[in-house]
């Protein structure tokens, strides 16, 4: 399965809309039909609009910066400091082909 596939099939389970809070056992049921259903049977492909959106909000910069102005009132600037450095070490452990850091 493709990873346009995955992430469609993905995208399609959490879409599930339900009246009350999605229970654990519900979400991965519907991740897992979705995951093994048909493919005419899943949503278009949320990419494009991933990517309007991160060009949009300045590629996560802003939620992050508004992420740590919350941390920052709710645990104080010196806690703050230290949950974004651990946070970024955590990242930067997996390797990723994007630099956590590039986001500070």
């Amino acid at each position: 399965m493709s990873l346009a596939t995955r992430r469609r099939a993905i995208y399609t389970g959490l879409a599930a809309t339900s009246e009350r809070k999605l229970e654990r056992a519900k979400l991965y049921r519907e991740l897992v039909g979705a995951l093994t259903g048909p493919l005419s049977a899943l949503l278009p492909d949320p990419e494009p609009q991933l990517l309007s959106w991160r060009q949009r909000m300045g590629q996560l910069r802003q939620l992050l910066n508004l992420l740590y102005i919350g941390l920052c009132e709710y645990l104080g600037p010196v806690v703050a400091d230290q949950c974004l450095t651990q946070a970024a070490q955590q990242v930067e452990a997996l390797h990723l082909a994007f630099a956590p850091r590039k986001l500070l």
